[in-house]
């Protein structure tokens, strides 16, 4: 029940905190999402993956700065959003998830979209 109640209380749209990826690492990172999700049986479709847009710039010397948001990450973090479309059954997508899970790697999967293939 305790757990039920912490899960119900949780942000509609969580924010994740990561130490910004370099290129290189952004990039090994969605490729072994990818090679999880074809060595969990999948058939993949594809990955797009959106960085967070620049903080605002610092206001003007002498200019009243607006009240922190509290939401807010701090300043060094960055939230980075990926999308991974592939087709595969139960099975294959429960392997999947159960990888991510294993990770070692900070995710956090905020959505999931399950739809019938075209060939039902």
């Amino acid at each position: 029940m305790t757990k039920l109640k912490a899960i119900s209380t949780l942000p509609e749209e969580p924010k994740v905190a990561t130490l910004p990826f370099t290129k290189q690492e952004q990039s090994d990172f969605l490729r072994g999402l990818t090679n999880l999700c074809q060595r969990s049986g999948n058939r993949f479709v594809s990955v797009t993956s959106l960085a967070a847009p620049p903080p605002p710039k610092a206001p003007p010397a002498g200019a009243a700065s607006p009240p922190p948001d509290p939401d807010a990450l701090p300043s060094d973090v960055t939230e980075i959003k990926s999308t991974i479309t592939f087709e595969g059954n139960y099975q294959t997508l429960r392997a999947f998830l159960g990888g991510v899970q294993r990770s070692q790697r900070l995710v956090s999967l905020s959505d999931c979209h399950v739809l019938p293939a075209q060939a039902g």
